[in-house]
């Protein structure tokens, strides 16, 4: 989210890779901000660990999508937004936080932390 608006790059299923436990967008975060700085140049002012951001994947075991956002993100507001544009069906999509879409300094720090 950025100034309350949803920035996604949706991919579809059959598009995303398939590592057997998960389909997965075939993108990774940098390359997907490049884009996205593409359609959007006021993001140009920021790298794409300074926005909050998630991934969805499909769980292929459990058939459900989990969605990993930044715990900033981690509200009502946002699953709705995130519901609709990728078109998850929502009993069938849990969303989760993780550190690895942090936006917080200090956990930055910890996580990559060579000490």
């Amino acid at each position: 989210m950025y100034l309350g608006e949803l920035i996604a790059l949706p991919v579809p299923y059959e598009a995303g890779i398939d590592d057997g436990l998960f389909v997965n967008g075939p993108a990774g975060h940098a390359e997907a901000w490049e884009r996205l700085q593409r359609q959007n140049p006021r993001l140009l002012l920021f790298e794409y660990d300074e926005i909050p951001r998630g991934r969805v994947l499909f769980d292929k075991a459990k058939a459900r999508y989990v969605v990993y956002l930044d715990r900033t993100l981690f509200n009502r507001t946002t699953q709705q937004a995130v519901l609709s544009a990728f078109a998850l069906p929502e009993a069938q999509t849990v969303f989760r936080t993780d550190l690895h879409y942090t936006t917080r300094r200090q956990d930055l720090d910890r996580l990559f932390d060579d000490g």
